[in-house]
């Protein structure tokens, strides 16, 4: 019996983290998920659309600082991207 298993392929939202060559996160994650056959897209969380930037994804990636800025954002934006719009988040 000859099986082919489709391997499925996912697009993963990631925010990026611009915290200097030795302490990013997003470019390792982008370079990791595009080798393992998944697609990236980047998104601003900080902009008005991030909303649709999000659609059609099944997941997103953000390192945030601990800055009340990124802080503020994340307290109110990973719930929405979680339990309204059912996406998988890292870190959770």
């Amino acid at each position: 019996m000859n099986i082919h298993l489709k391997k499925e392929s996912y697009l993963i939202a990631i925010q990026s983290d611009n915290n200097g060559p030795e302490d990013s996160s997003s470019p390792i994650w982008e370079r990791e998920l595009q080798k393992a056959g998944h697609s990236v897209r980047t998104v601003n969380v900080f902009s008005d659309d991030i909303l649709k930037q999000v659609s059609g994804c099944h997941g997103f990636m953000w390192r945030h600082i601990h800055h009340p800025d990124y802080l503020q954002v994340s307290r109110r934006l990973l719930p929405i991207f979680e339990r309204t719009l059912k996406l998988a988040v890292y870190p959770s």
